[in-house]
């Protein structure tokens, strides 16, 4: 994946503040901190505020490892658009995609999957009910609006193992909610609901966890 030559929106930037190790007292608490290039954070849409968008540019994020894909949003959906009036997010940039792609964020703003006729694609968001056995998928959320906290760094994934039936408290409480049984980065499971939000696919950058710094200077 090249990145595009294009610069950062402003919008979507912020200041990120340095402590340099000290404290509110401006004490040195941490050791060997400080220096370094400036660096602005990126505001990332963790909750896929929007139904779709296209894929206009792949950037550099000097906060995380993973790179970001660009969307901008051709929608005039009042709804969509209430507390969030820009016009481009970013996302975290999974393996596979394509610049000028289209993704969806469906299960939100009347944007429905149909099972059987239509098939998820590399950075869609869906409810984890949409995914099948196996899939590999990224950005999860440990609950349904929560935001995603699983799976963002680069080359990392997540696996859909199996779905769990209703349990005899669910029936007894007329209780609709299922769980899936999802493998984390770390191997570690965890029964998450199936109202929750994930993307398909891999966080792209696979490599960057295997790179060789060689020196500590390097990481500074």
């Amino acid at each position: 994946m090249k990145y595009t030559k294009y610069r950062s929106n402003f919008s979507l930037r912020f200041g990120s503040v340095q402590k340099g190790g000290r404290n509110c007292e401006g004490k040195i608490t941490v050791r060997h901190r400080g220096g370094g290039h400036k660096q602005a954070y990126r505001s990332i849409d963790w909750n896929r505020s929007y139904s779709k968008g296209l894929i206009v540019s792949f950037e550099y994020d000097p906060q995380r490892n993973a790179s970001l894909a660009k969307l901008y949003h051709h929608t005039t959906s009042s709804k969509e658009n209430s507390g969030n009036p820009k016009d481009y997010s970013y996302i975290l940039a999974p393996s596979g995609v394509k610049l000028f792609q289209e993704v969806f964020t469906y299960g939100k703003y009347n944007q429905k999957l149909n099972r059987g006729m239509q098939r998820l694609q590399y950075g869609d968001s869906a409810p984890i009910q949409f995914f099948e056995t196996g899939d590999f998928i990224h950005a999860v959320e440990a609950f349904p609006g929560q935001g995603s906290i699983f799976g963002r760094a680069a080359g990392s994934f997540c696996q859909v193992i199996s779905f769990t039936q209703k349990t005899e408290d669910d029936i007894a409480s007329q209780s609709s909610s299922t769980y899936a049984k999802i493998r984390l980065p770390s191997g570690s499971q965890r029964l998450i609901n199936t109202s929750a939000y994930a993307s398909l696919g891999v966080v792209a950058s696979i490599f960057a966890q295997k790179l060789n710094l060689k020196k500590a200077g390097r990481s500074r």
